[in-house]
């Protein structure tokens, strides 16, 4: 059965989906909707027999954070406001439990009259696929737009520069590639902090149909990939922890 890894979660069994597939365990956070602890079961940290799995996603407040998650804006006026985020209460049916033969749907009401499905499958080995419905039934149109975000604190627990392996951040439209190294995202951060760069100025910017993007360490990729006919802003960014 599944049990939170102590010196991982803080959050209680009651408040995640359990994840179980041949090649990965873990759960989801029903507080956003956070795809935060996920664990490789086919590779092991080190060659040790009683090595410990391959942890790819933790949760934010553990030593090595690292999740994805999505959400939705709307745009009221001149103003776009947050519709759903990492912060969001979603709901679950009681013993949903994530596997390649069970699909959940999580379910989100951000205001009177709009609610948001979510549904989530997995397949044998490592590919989430997300899709969501949102409902209104207020009367008034509203105009929604999704959003996704992968995002790491600090860098991974063994990260060394390396001249030959791309670490960090990387996303792709069409043919053309970016990419932002872990080296050039802290220093960023830092150019924010001393006023160098503008608040909301962005390592870089992309935008157009057949996307992917992501974070990468030395030998794992975490990435989100929209429908290839989806016309996509992506954008990199690197913030202190005061931010």
């Amino acid at each position: 059965d599944f049990a939170p890894r102590e010196d991982v979660l803080s959050a209680s069994a009651a408040s995640r989906i359990a994840i179980d597939t041949p090649a990965i365990d873990g759960s989801i956070a029903l507080q956003g909707g956070r795809i935060d602890d996920i664990n490789l079961r086919q590779y092991r940290r080190t060659i040790e027999r009683d090595s410990g799995e391959v942890t790819l996603l933790a949760p934010m407040n553990s030593t090595y954070g690292h999740d994805a998650f999505f959400g939705w804006e709307m745009q009221e006026g001149p103003d776009v406001r947050t519709l759903a985020d990492n912060t969001s209460g979603w709901t679950a049916p009681p013993g949903a439990r994530l596997t390649p033969a069970t699909p959940v749907t999580l379910t989100l009401q951000p205001r009177p009259g709009v609610t948001i499905e979510r549904t989530i499958s997995i397949d044998d080995n490592f590919m989430f696929t997300i899709s969501e419905v949102v409902r209104n039934t207020t009367g008034p149109p509203v105009s929604v737009r999704p959003l996704g975000v992968v995002r790491r604190h600090g860098v991974p627990q063994d990260y060394r520069q390396n001249q030959i392996v791309h670490q960090g951040m990387i996303g792709t439209i069409g043919t053309v590639t970016q990419r932002s190294t872990f080296s050039q995202a802290d220093k960023h951060a830092r150019e924010r902090g001393r006023n160098r760069v503008g608040r909301d100025a962005r390592i870089r910017e992309l935008q157009g149909e057949n996307s992917w993007l992501g974070l990468t360490d030395h030998y794992w990729l975490a990435a989100i990939i929209p429908d290839r006919n989806e016309d996509v802003s992506i954008y990199f960014d690197a913030r202190s922890t005061q931010d």
